[in-house]
């Protein structure tokens, strides 16, 4: 009797401790992820206001960050109809981003959101 409580306590442990593992795991994974995503998505001022529209998008892919936002911050307008919208970090202010919007695969718009 003593012997299969010992199993029972010893399975329910396993139960309870694996998952808290995997998720600790997962979680352990995602911070630094995040943390990586973010600063690689930092548009750089000046490469900012060097950007012209009408310039196509694969030009522009080089000057360009490797990340973009997850998507606009709190408050932005929503995209033009039409266009193709991604934001990047600005590197003096996280609650605005600039955002660059693309039709044909050609800049139109470049603001920053939200406007103030």
């Amino acid at each position: 009797m003593d012997l299969a409580r010992r199993r029972v306590r010893r399975r329910l442990a396993q139960a309870a401790g694996i998952p808290v593992a995997v998720l600790s795991a997962i979680f352990a994974l995602l911070i630094p992820l995040g943390f990586v995503s973010s600063s690689f998505s930092v548009l750089d001022p000046a490469t900012y206001e060097g950007l012209k529209a009408g310039e196509p998008r694969d030009d522009l892919r080089s000057r360009l960050p490797v990340f973009t936002r997850d998507g606009p911050p709190d408050g932005a307008p929503a995209a033009p109809r039409g266009q193709d919208c991604v934001y990047y970090t600005m590197k003096t202010d996280s609650a605005r981003a600039y955002r660059l919007c693309f039709a044909r695969d050609r800049l139109v718009s470049k603001t920053v959101v939200p406007t103030p």
